[in-house]
């Protein structure tokens, strides 16, 4: 069982508490303008009596059980997810331009009449390369942009580690 971006060590009998208590801690923004003497109130699963926990305490278990719980933590993960899933966009992206330009140098050298007859009555050789041709190029012009998304979110990815880690 995944315990999410949380790293989760070994906490046997904690471990429902420490996920009770941090679901209640990221669902209530007030939670987290709490100080040292306020306490948060958890519901123990098995039973419904309520268990207050103690700030410290809480920072205890979830220290024990997750290591340091850091939003910085998580946004970097999440922006490295954008990074990778950007870079693999634009792998297909790349990869469907490259069958583009096989099929249009397969086509235009064999010219067959069926394609002439898809698309349309009238339509000559030099419009269906012209129309192609132009397609390709618009379609490499989004590429780019892409690459330099890819690029500049896996660059801030990088930062953002290099800053957590200093």
């Amino acid at each position: 069982m995944s315990a999410g971006p949380y790293r989760r060590n070994t906490c046997n009998g904690l471990g429902r508490l420490a996920n009770t208590a941090l679901y209640q801690i990221l669902t209530r923004p007030e939670n987290y303008q709490q100080t040292g003497g306020e306490r948060l109130e958890t519901q123990k699963s098995e039973r419904s009596q309520a268990r207050v926990l103690d700030l410290g305490q809480w920072t205890a278990i979830l220290s024990f059980c997750w290591g340091r719980l850091s939003m910085s933590d998580v946004f970097e993960k999440r922006v490295r997810a954008a990074a990778v899933a950007s870079w693999w966009i634009l792998l297909i992206a790349v990869g469907v331009l490259l069958i583009q330009w096989i099929l249009y140098h397969l086509v235009m050298s064999a010219r067959p009449a069926l394609l002439l007859s898809l698309w349309g009555p009238g339509t000559t050789w030099s419009f269906v390369q012209t129309v192609w041709f132009w397609a390709i190029l618009i379609m490499k012009a989004c590429v780019w942009p892409l690459a330099l998304v890819a690029l500049w979110l896996t660059l801030w990815a990088r930062q953002l580690r290099k800053r957590a880690d200093a």
